[in-house]
């Protein structure tokens, strides 16, 4: 099998804010020190093995990065101060811009520019809204304001769900172009009843 090498990789990634990965002269410290790596998925090291080496897609195939939540003590115990820990970060950050289709991940960040433009863009289109559907009456009360008798709360309440909708799409979609991505040709191989095993297991990472 053919391996797609990517020489401009590291310089991508310092966009995202990688700085001292090419410190590191794989000692195995980090791997050593973490309690998530084992013998057989060696980590923190192996990712930033697969930065130097500029393979793009093992890393796009990679779980690893969203299994470290970045406690630190791999960065604290690095002799060469290559901060592992920080470029589990980045490729955090890199995999999203790859999973978003749209591609808004990527400029929000790597461009302040385009973060501020985003921003300035959807305040001016709240504010505008705000003016184009206020009823033009108004009962102001220092003690009870009625912010219903200026924008009426059911046209509030379409626009939320209406934001609501497209955020979910895109947050659904990508995603999906996620577990598409770590999985492969397994997405739709694994049988439904190991997926409702694990419900308990989605539940306390997601509320912990």
């Amino acid at each position: 099998m053919s391996i797609k090498v990517d020489p401009n990789l590291i310089k991508d990634l310092k966009h995202f804010g990688l700085k001292d990965a090419s410190k590191c002269f794989h000692c195995g410290n980090c791997t050593a020190i973490c309690p998530l790596s084992t013998p057989e998925n060696p980590f923190p090291r192996r990712l930033v093995r697969y930065a130097q080496m500029g393979l793009t897609d093992k890393i796009l195939h990679s779980p690893e990065p969203w299994l470290c939540y970045y406690c630190g003590t791999c960065s604290d115990k690095c002799p060469r101060g290559a901060d592992p820990g920080e470029t589990m970060m980045v490729m955090r950050r890199y995999l999203t811009s790859l999973y978003d289709w749209t591609g808004f991940a990527r400029k929000f960040y790597t461009s302040e520019k385009f973060e501020v433009m985003a921003i300035s863009i959807v305040a001016l289109l709240v504010g505008v809204g705000l003016l184009l559907f206020n009823t033009g009456f108004s009962n102001w009360n220092m003690v009870h304001p009625d912010l219903n008798s200026v924008w009426p709360s059911h046209g509030i309440e379409l626009a939320d769900l209406g934001m609501a909708a497209i955020l979910s799409f895109l947050l659904l979609t990508n995603v999906y172009r996620c577990i598409k991505a770590i999985l492969g040709d397994l997405t739709f191989k694994i049988p439904l009843k190991l997926y409702a095993s694990e419900v308990k297991e989605l539940l306390v990472h997601v509320l912990t």
